[in-house]
């Protein structure tokens, strides 16, 4: 889990990268390549699925409650992964800058429809897996094993209020957007915002998983 958070973070930082020398091409050449374009755009949908991993495999307890997956859960991260890796790789190979065209809007929604089915998933995984700890610390006596698992259940609640976080961090962004930081100049007082809060909340993972 921490070596995909890494990743997380990596891509990240590549993301960020790719988007600040676009801009920075536009603002100062009035164009930039395409390629750039795309590359950005790659390296955020990759970032993207590779958060939805991470919180996927947590939620599901996988290196937390047991060190390997059922075929089941197994298939079902198969197949988002590789439907949400279809849709990446078709938006950045479409023609011309994959941003705001029609087809690129198509594959954000298909791709956003995957994650959404994901944390479906994730949110009953997580409370699924509440509830059967909460019923072995009921049912079993006080011993070091006891021990262990209601620090496991401290680790899936602070992971629960982080994953909420995450979910109406968006509507947050919008909210800021619209009612604090409509006035004119005000959309790099939100970029700001949405990265820092987008790198302390996985600092707060880290501490959660550590």
């Amino acid at each position: 889990l921490h070596m995909l958070l890494v990743l997380c973070l990596w891509l990240k930082s590549v993301e960020l990268t790719s988007k600040w020398k676009y801009f920075d091409l536009l603002q100062h050449e009035g164009e930039a390549p395409v390629w750039r374009c795309q590359v950005w755009q790659l390296t955020a949908k990759l970032h993207s699925t590779a958060e939805v991993l991470l919180l996927l495999l947590t939620a599901l307890g996988w290196r937390i409650l047991r060190p390997r997956l059922s075929v089941t859960e197994l298939r079902f991260t198969g197949l988002a992964l590789g439907l949400a890796g279809g849709a990446i790789v078709l938006q950045a190979s479409a023609e011309g800058c994959p941003v705001g065209t029609e087809s690129a809007m198509s594959f954000t929604l298909f791709f956003y429809i995957v994650r959404v089915a994901c944390y479906l998933v994730i949110i009953f995984a997580m409370n699924f897996n509440l509830q059967l700890i909460g019923m072995h610390l009921q049912e079993s006596p006080v011993s070091a094993a006891t021990a262990i698992l209601y620090q496991r259940q401290q680790v899936y609640l602070r992971f629960r209020r982080l994953f909420l976080l995450i979910v109406f961090r968006p509507s947050t962004l919008l909210w800021l957007q619209v009612a604090v930081f409509g006035m004119e100049g005000g959309a790099w007082l939100v970029t700001a915002f949405s990265e820092g809060t987008s790198w302390i909340l996985y600092v707060a993972l880290f501490m959660t998983l550590k």
